[in-house]
């Protein structure tokens, strides 16, 4: 270990040998020499290792969770991966880390369900611990589920009132939900907590453009950048507000040129700039900028359908057809 947290690997690999010869058949040994292995990316030692380990020693969890991880992660078993953190979890239940990784992988297999079933029975360990609560919503929102979600949230809040995280996840699902003014107060009482947070201002800002209220959009927004000014988000999301006030085009063109210069290769800001060039009557630019959008993102239609009005503006019908042919077959909104 203290040639571990020196960066030692010789003394490392030197002090593990000279264990596993002095006790050939000790389960936190082999154990070690597992973790040992995966480091270095030897998993299928790795795996001998921590499988020995479980032998040696068969009420011990360590290594149950070791191949847990491993399966997973290295080995693509995703089913001999939640065998073991079963058996992980059955050794040392109340080892609430297992639990977590357990309910990961079931929720990345779909197997949502068994999944927060694990987190339910972890709350009733840690009662007073909010990240099961956390960890629940989480899944609900990855996989559609965002009134549930939703309640988790407020259960968690009631249990750590100071913990900006969950505002800030109760904003991003009421969001999800429409609840516009709920989500910005979830962002207010976020900042109210962490100041710097930067993000808060920016959904806040996006929460009022979302309601056609530019004008306190352009504020939050303006926050945000003062604390971060390479907040690209607000940058883009100011260029495309500005661009519907009259005698502002310039201006967004600005912003959303300093969006894409921090993020270049999204499509959305892209599709922004883009915007922004035709609104400026740079239409050369316009059409080399939304090019590269549906070059990233092929399926994207609002790139797709300004791109087509750039050429229809430079009388190149062709183009101008197969491209809003395009957006009209694609994913987007317009």
């Amino acid at each position: 270990d203290i040639g571990h947290s020196r960066g030692d690997d010789k003394a490392v690999a030197g002090y593990l040998e000279q264990a596993r010869k002095v006790a050939p058949g000790n389960a936190a040994v082999a154990t070690a020499w597992g973790r040992y292995q995966y480091l270095h990316s030897n998993f299928e030692s790795a795996k001998e290792a921590f499988l020995d380990a479980a032998r040696l020693d068969p009420g011990l969890a360590a290594p149950h969770a070791e191949l847990g991880a491993l399966y997973f992660a290295r080995l693509g078993e995703p089913d001999k991966s939640i065998r073991h953190y079963r058996r992980a979890v059955e050794l040392a239940p109340k080892t609430v880390d297992y639990r977590y990784a357990l309910s990961s992988v079931l929720s990345t297999e779909g197997r949502i369900d068994e999944a927060l079933a694990v987190l339910r029975e972890t709350h009733q360990i840690v009662p007073e611990d909010p990240y099961p609560l956390q960890l629940e919503a989480s899944i609900l929102i990855s996989h559609g589920r965002p009134g549930e979600a939703l309640q988790a949230l407020e259960q968690a809040a009631t249990l750590d009132a100071a913990n900006a995280q969950v505002y800030w996840a109760q904003g991003e699902v009421n969001m999800q939900l429409g609840k516009l003014d709920a989500a910005r107060k979830a962002f207010e009482t976020m900042l109210a907590l962490t100041p710097d947070a930067f993000a808060a201002h920016t959904r806040i800002g996006l929460c009022y453009q979302l309601e056609g209220d530019f004008a306190n959009a352009e504020e939050a927004y303006q926050r945000a950048l003062a604390i971060e000014p390479r907040d690209a988000l607000a940058l883009n999301n100011l260029a495309y507000g500005a661009l519907d006030q009259p005698g502002r085009e310039a201006q967004a063109l600005g912003w959303a040129q300093q969006a894409v210069a921090i993020v270049q290769d999204n499509p959305e800001f892209l599709d922004t700039l883009g915007l922004a060039q035709m609104a400026n009557e740079q239409l050369t630019d316009a059409a080399e900028t939304l090019s590269k959008a549906v070059t990233i993102a092929a399926n994207y239609s609002p790139a797709h359908y300004h791109l087509a009005q750039v050429y229809e503006q430079s009388g190149e019908v062709a183009k101008a057809r197969r491209h809003y042919e395009a957006a009209a077959a694609g994913n987007g909104e317009e």
